[in-house]
């Protein structure tokens, strides 16, 4: 028992710290055998615990421990990104200030994000629906043609670009300003929301069939 720590009242609870890759491999199997890692439904076995292993060791980059990790950092398109509110948090957490905001009504909206580092330069960025539009992000019909079990069927637009247009454009800029102003913190990485939604508004609308004119045939 003389490894066992001991628990006392008023003590702050600490996360577990991998010490070793195998310790990082291990919580990865052991996120994934009990479904708090997901992955894609493509993924593999293999895939599904190297890519939990990969999210655990870019959040220990951050200083994100390993269980929020495997919650808040997906792995798409080969590269590590993080949830929206867990990359917020790192900043207010590092000193960094953050202000957002919405202007103009209809097609003329645009969202803005201010960040301010501790040494108090800020850095603004702006995504506005013209953007989204240039973008290809944008989709305001209510329904689009997506094939279900072979057929092309008329379906509810469920995007979040169509039901959540000012969250979607202010995580844009977000995304910008995080690029530009505070890569040092985020390592990078954008918003697990920016780089899902590329995805998401692909159209899927068939193209036309052609039919060509044939001459009658006497």
């Amino acid at each position: 028992m003389s490894n066992v720590a001991t628990l006392r009242s008023g003590n702050k609870p600490m996360g577990i710290v991998p010490q070793s890759f195998e310790d990082v491999q291990r919580l990865a199997t052991m996120a994934v055998a009990s479904g708090l890692w997901k992955g894609d439904r493509k993924d593999t076995d293999q895939s599904k615990h190297a890519k939990a292993t990969m999210a655990i060791m870019q959040g220990l980059e951050c200083g994100v421990p390993p269980m929020q990790a495997v919650q808040s950092i997906a792995v798409i398109n080969g590269k590590c990104s993080m949830y929206g509110d867990l990359l917020t948090a790192l900043l207010w957490s590092n000193g960094f200030d953050i202000d957002q905001s919405i202007s103009g009504l209809g097609d003329q909206r645009a969202a803005s994000c201010t960040i301010t580092r501790p040494n108090g330069k800020k850095i603004t960025r702006t995504f506005s629906v013209a953007d989204a539009k240039r973008a290809r992000l944008w989709d305001d019909r209510p329904t689009v043609r997506k094939q279900w079990e072979g057929k092309w069927e008329e379906k509810p637009n469920d995007s979040p670009w169509f039901r959540y247009p000012d969250r979607m454009l202010g995580w844009r800029a977000l995304g910008l300003s995080l690029k530009d102003g505070a890569s040092d913190v985020t390592r990078g990485m954008t918003p697990r929301e920016v780089e899902e939604d590329g995805e998401s508004m692909i159209d899927i609308t068939p193209a036309a069939t052609v039919v060509p004119e044939l001459p009658d045939i006497p």
